[in-house]
This record gives C-alpha cells, sequence and structure tokens, in this order.
C-alpha cells in the first residue's frame, strides 16, 4: 500500500469492532437485572439496593457519553 492512498477496509474493521463492544457494554447494562434473583441472595441485598445500582449505572453512562459528546477533544478526533 503507498503512503497516499486511504485504506477504508480498515476504517469498516474498526467502527464494527468499536459497535460490537459498545454494544456488548450496553448488553450488560440491559441484562443485570435478570440476574437480580441471584444477586440478591448472594450479595444480601434488596430490591431497592438493586433498583439504585441499575440507575446509577445508567446515569453514569450517559454522563459519560454526554461528556465525551461534547468534549472539544472528541471533535478534533472526528475530523481526522
Amino acid at each position: 500500500m503507498r503512503g497516499d492512498s486511504w485504506d477504508t477496509s480498515y476504517e469498516f474493521k474498526i467502527i464494527l469492532i468499536l459497535s460490537i463492544a459498545f454494544g456488548l457494554v450496553g448488553l450488560d447494562r440491559f441484562i443485570l437485572p435478570v440476574l437480580f434473583p441471584s444477586m440478591m441472595g448472594e450479595l444480601k441485598l434488596t430490591y431497592e439496593d438493586l433498583g439504585n445500582l441499575v440507575g446509577i449505572l445508567a446515569v453514569a453512562w450517559a454522563s459519560r457519553r454526554l461528556a465525551w459528546a461534547t468534549c472539544p477533544i472528541a471533535w478534533d478526533v472526528a475530523r481526522y
């Protein structure tokens, strides 16, 4: 490959890998309530504790995405 040509297949591969990674993290967040019955006994948690756990995780995930989306560094990285 020459230095002045652009490899678009590499871009598509990276986007695919990142999409799968973010999808798996999102899946972990949604699968957590399904695992509550087994977690409750082992960790001595109530439904209120588990609800707070899901809420905190959702707020943390959303605030991190919002912070990254509004960050000027993210804009510079997206430009290139």
